[in-house]
């Protein structure tokens, strides 16, 4: 079917038929690229517009089988194609991110044809993948637009990596301020005493990833960490979910007051 295609695409983009397209007002046909699969949905797409002139003209013949296909194959790229674009917009957080991917999913599973089940099926091994990622998983986790599809092990996989970034954040703002402190003409704590603290929390800081194992989120629901704890499942439990159209940048955007006092509190 494809090559049969991309012979008439080429016959039309001759010269006769080129300026036959022009005065007809008719668009100019499209050659499929292989480093771009789109191209070929495009390709498709054009040639289908392009129907009513191969009809007419012996040399751009096509079967009523060959057409039935193209416009299947069409049916069954569209969702796929409509996902690639959307994620080339502006902004796109991962909640954004996921949601184009599950109403991709959707509409190949209502189409049901035998590519847009492959396609399906792929995406769902694909899918697997992405949910391996503990920045992905804990993106989810706050956005109430998806955050309910999470399972069990994904929560506590979002929970641990949240809390991990959150006492991160902490120890690296108290870093902050205490160097602004030393830095202080008032500060009495003398070089050497400072680098003996400092080759301390060196050796502490090792002794500690090595008893981890060397990962830096495991046991990181260990320490002063219970009141983020909190925030999240209070969080997970109490917010009502969003709706897909809502923008998700903006829903925090509005939460900035209120967790910015809760942050002071907690310091």
């Amino acid at each position: 079917m494809l090559t049969n295609a991309r012979e008439v695409i080429k016959k039309l983009r001759t010269t006769v038929y080129q300026h036959l397209l022009k005065r007809m007002g008719a668009k100019r046909p499209v050659v499929d690229c292989p480093t771009r699969w789109s191209s070929t949905y495009d390709m498709l797409t054009r040639l289908l517009e392009l129907r009513p002139i191969c009809t007419e003209n012996y040399e751009l013949y096509l079967s009523e089988t060959t057409w039935n296909s193209i416009e299947i194959t069409v049916a069954s790229l569209k969702p796929s194609n409509i996902l690639t674009k959307k994620l080339q917009s502006e902004q796109l957080t991962m909640g954004d991110f996921y949601l184009n991917w599950i109403n991709c999913k959707i509409e190949l599973k209502a189409i049901n044809t035998t590519l847009a089940c492959e396609l399906h099926r792929n995406m769902e091994i694909r899918e697997k993948v992405l949910f391996e990622s503990k920045a992905f998983v804990a993106a989810v986790y706050m956005d109430p637009r998806v955050n309910f599809l999470l399972n069990t092990d994904q929560l506590e996989i979002a929970e641990k990596a949240l809390v991990s970034a959150w006492m991160r954040w902490r120890k690296l703002n108290k870093q902050d301020r205490d160097s602004t402190m030393f830095s202080s003409p008032v500060a009495s704590t003398s070089t050497q005493q400072q680098n003996e603290g400092s080759q301390l929390e060196d050796f502490l800081d090792q002794s500690y990833n090595n008893t981890l194992g060397g990962d830096p989120s495991y046991g990181c629901c260990a320490g002063d960490d219970s009141d983020i704890k909190i925030d999240l499942k209070e969080f997970l439990n109490k917010q009502v979910r969003l709706p897909v159209s809502k923008n998700i940048l903006l829903f925090w955007e509005s939460k900035k007051i209120y967790y910015l006092i809760c942050i002071f509190y907690q310091r």
